[in-house]
């Protein structure tokens, strides 16, 4: 039943936003494809992504954009001498602003997902599945129109094996506006 109700929501929030793209925008596109290397430091781990987001709701009037993400995560982390790898797939809800001067996007962020997970007692693809939530905070720095360096800082909330780990993450990437 979960299963139904995820993918309805998915769709639901894909067909919104190819509504919002079928606006005429001017700054910020409403489509981003983007990368990042993303450092774990309580846990000695690292992480590279890529992400796909769209805009679903603009507001003109009070300069701000709601924007989505998926998000594909795949990594490791040690703790207590456990080497764990891991490859979430989560989706974040984006609220954002761009700057009058159009040179810096900055944001807030909810994330939610599940994933996958493999250390020394499980392979990869076993069940039970890891979840996780956060919160987070970014800003895009565009060097050119379409393209940006971006900086984000995130806390997410991590469930492996009923343990719960808070892991603080940094990212560093590059993003693609089209």
């Amino acid at each position: 039943m979960w299963r139904k109700i995820i993918i309805v929501l998915v769709f639901l929030i894909i067909a919104i936003g190819i509504n919002a793209q079928e606006q005429d925008f001017e700054g910020l596109k409403p489509l981003y494809f983007g990368f990042d290397f993303t450092s774990l430091p309580t846990v000695n781990g690292f992480l590279g992504s890529l992400d796909f987001g769209f805009v679903f709701y603009r507001n003109e009037a009070n300069n701000f954009n709601l924007r989505t993400s998926i998000l594909l995560e795949g990594g490791y982390f040690k703790s207590d001498d456990v080497l764990t790898w891991m490859i979430p797939l989560s989706m974040n809800l984006i609220y954002e602003k761009l700057s009058l001067n159009q040179l810096f996007r900055y944001y807030v962020l909810l994330q939610g997902g599940i994933g996958v997970y493999a250390n020394n007692d499980r392979k990869l693809f076993e069940t039970p599945l890891t979840y996780n939530g956060g919160i987070g905070a970014g800003i895009d720095i565009f060097v050119e129109e379409r393209t940006s360096i971006f900086f984000e800082s995130r806390i997410t909330f991590n469930l492996f094996d009923n343990e719960g780990y808070i892991i603080p993450k940094f990212k560093m990437g590059k993003r693609y506006y089209f």
